[in-house]
């Protein structure tokens, strides 16, 4: 029986052994798997953080188109403010030429009464400053 039971020992021995190592293989799995949960935890932290950025951008981006559409807009109304003002100054540019033209007539005919007032008078002629007879 003694060698039945050195068999047996020695069979114990050898599944005691692979037991082990099967164990510290285990060990060494849930090691790995719990580093790979962490990492998945670090990057679905990750992926939030992304998101969040991303929904700010978009936000922030909206933010922006808006205030472009109300640049372009008040432009446009600047552009017809500008245009109607430039219509205003051309209607005074021909009112001050019109009255340019006129003073330069006023002017002319001032100028000729003061030569006719200057000419001798003729015999025979009325005398302009007595009324006539």
């Amino acid at each position: 029986m003694s060698d039945y039971a050195d068999a047996m020992r020695k069979t114990a021995n050898t599944l005691f052994a692979a037991s082990r190592r099967t164990s510290e293989r285990a060990e060494g799995a849930v090691h790995a798997s719990n580093e790979a949960s962490d990492n998945v935890e670090v990057a679905a932290a990750a992926a939030e953080a992304m998101s969040t950025s991303i929904n700010e951008i978009s936000r922030q981006l909206g933010q922006t188109n808006d205030l472009v559409s109300n640049a372009v807009s008040d432009a446009g109304s600047t552009n017809v403010e500008i245009g109607g003002l430039a219509k205003a100054a051309q209607k005074i540019g021909d009112v001050v030429k019109l009255i340019q033209t006129v003073a330069g007539q006023t002017n002319l005919l001032a100028l000729n009464a003061t030569i006719e007032a200057a000419r001798p008078e003729r015999p025979g002629a009325a005398s302009r400053s007595s009324p006539p007879r």
